[in-house]
């Protein structure tokens, strides 16, 4: 950040320069706008075409939202995967991926971006020979989702970004390799994630996280005002005495030490003043828990179901296996049926059989397996 300087004559006609950080406030937040741009065929996602980036950035920096995606993923992947197709029971590509593996990759991607995609290769004799994962961040498409666009980074300009094309998975295809693309919202080109309304909400969570960091290592100089009585120093002397206070005295490292002033006299004594700041403490408590029940809402997901004890009274089994239910009901139940039906319009056959999550054994029967 840069720092604003400006000099200001006070009413006894002494010079005052008073140095800041500037007090304006920037949003980090990356729209989700797609367009089209002249000369490419695919659809831009999100601003500077940034937007899969910006979303893999809040998986990984807001732990209750990577929580809650990892905890969702868990619930949709179940205890096991079973795919009736020989061999790919065994491995669904040459690089020894499993069922289980490919598809924790994908509803993962599912959670953070609200799509998925595999690459469907085919053999000599037009046979599927392999299944892999694709990030969907790398994924770009045309309006239509018949065309895809691959790119390890979308980050730089148009012209210099080396996509590969691949066209939409058909199952009576030809093509050698193919992509399937699965999205939750059919009235835009890419997925809207999950949590897509509690946006800021997880940056509310990440800034408060940055203020915190920063508070420790800043303290000093977001606790005390020096002022130094004798005279207005020269602006090149003002920003080394700042400088060497700011080495010598902030930071986490420094906490407790001692500040040595030299004066010329009492009468130039330098003058520590300390800011009086209100309690911050219960506001920023009630910040975070706005924002977790932000983001736990838009997943219609209770924090007890992510290992989260929210009221810290313990855990409940009725609680759980109530929230269970539901949560399996809304939200789980039909991302797993649609990853099985992926796989059905892979092969052309039910073939895909996920067997529900459990915390504990339960009896045989108890539990239902969830076939496309």
């Amino acid at each position: 950040m840069k720092k604003n300087t400006k000099n200001t004559n006070i009413n006894d006609g002494q010079l005052m320069m008073f140095s800041a950080v500037d007090p304006y406030m920037t949003t980090n937040i990356v729209q989700p706008v797609e367009k089209e741009i002249r000369g490419y065929d695919f659809i831009s996602w999100g601003e500077q075409n940034q937007y899969p980036e910006y979303l893999l950035s809040l998986y990984k920096d807001v732990p209750t939202l990577h929580t809650l995606i990892n905890a969702a993923a868990d619930y949709v992947c179940g205890d096991d995967a079973i795919i009736s197709k020989s061999p790919f029971d065994i491995q669904v590509n040459d690089r020894g991926e499993t069922i289980n593996s490919l598809l924790r990759r994908i509803i993962i991607d599912w959670w953070i971006y609200g799509a998925f995609a595999i690459n469907v290769v085919r053999n000599k004799l037009g046979g599927i020979a392999g299944l892999y994962y694709v990030n969907v961040q790398n994924i770009r498409s045309d309006k239509k989702n018949e065309r895809f666009f691959y790119a390890e980074d979308w980050g730089k300009s148009y012209g210099r970004v080396k996509a590969v094309e691949y066209p939409r998975y058909e199952l009576d295809g030809k093509s050698p390799s193919s992509i399937v693309y699965v999205k939750n919202n059919y009235n835009t080109t890419y997925g809207i994630p999950q949590y897509g309304p509690a946006v800021k909400a997880a940056e509310l969570l990440k800034a408060v996280d940055e203020y915190q960091l920063n508070a420790i290592n800043n303290n000093f100089v977001a606790s005390y005002i020096i002022s130094f009585n004798n005279g207005q120093p020269s602006p090149e002397v003002a920003q080394e005495i700042e400088d060497e206070l700011n080495e010598k005295f902030s930071g986490y490292q420094n906490a407790g030490r001692l500040l040595v002033c030299y004066n010329k006299d009492k009468d130039h004594e330098v003058t520590v003043q300390k800011l009086e700041q209100p309690e911050v403490g219960e506001r920023y408590k009630s910040l975070i828990e706005w924002a977790q029940s932000q983001i736990f809402t838009s997943f219609r997901c209770a924090p007890q179901l992510c290992g989260i004890n929210a009221e810290k009274t313990g855990f409940n089994d009725s609680d759980y296996n109530e929230s269970y239910k539901l949560f399996s009901r809304t939200v789980i139940l039909p991302v797993q049926r649609l990853v099985c039906d992926t796989f059905k319009k892979i092969f052309g056959e039910d073939v895909l059989v996920i067997k529900p999550f459990t915390i504990d054994f339960t009896e045989e029967g108890d539990e239902k397996e969830i076939v496309s």
